[in-house]
């Protein structure tokens, strides 16, 4: 019955919903959008976008993307602003072996979901991205980043 019941959700409205999103990220990723709202999950995604093979960037790019995909700008606030930070690209830019960076990394956005929320203790957004905390977002990381050495579109 589950099964049979997000098979329905995929083909009415939230499956339209994920349809624009995967569709705005193609376009992002292909390179024919030049612009996007700034601050928002898919300006996150194009800032993570353009990483080298084994930087802390793709991981966290297929992550950004997954996120946009199932929930699109909802809860978003301007975390894109965090992930284009002079700050978020240096680390991005680091080794995924960079074990400090990937703390770091973990740590501003914490930091970023931490102010959303204080700002404003309803937002959805800020509730749920503060609810991770560093030490479980550099867990992700490296699980994520695991998962990626062995793309084969990413080679080492």
């Amino acid at each position: 019955m589950f099964v049979k019941a997000a098979a329905g959700l995929m083909t009415g409205t939230y499956g339209l919903f994920v349809a624009k999103n995967a569709y705005s990220m193609f376009k992002v990723e292909e390179g024919s959008v030049s612009q996007v709202a700034a601050g928002g999950r898919l300006h996150a995604f194009k800032v993570t976008g353009n990483g080298a093979p084994n930087t802390w960037a793709k991981p966290i790019h297929g992550v950004v993307g997954a996120i946009y995909l199932t929930m699109g700008e909802v809860g978003a606030e301007k975390i894109g602003e965090a992930f284009a930070s002079d700050e978020m690209q240096r680390e991005l830019s680091k080794s995924t072996t960079d074990i400090e960076a990937s703390l770091t990394i973990a740590k501003i956005e914490h930091a970023t979901w931490t102010k959303f929320k204080t700002e404003n203790p309803l937002s959805l957004g800020g509730n749920l991205g503060a609810s991770f905390s560093p030490a479980t977002r550099h867990t992700i990381q490296q699980c994520i980043a695991q998962l990626t050495a062995f793309d084969k579109t990413n080679p080492p």
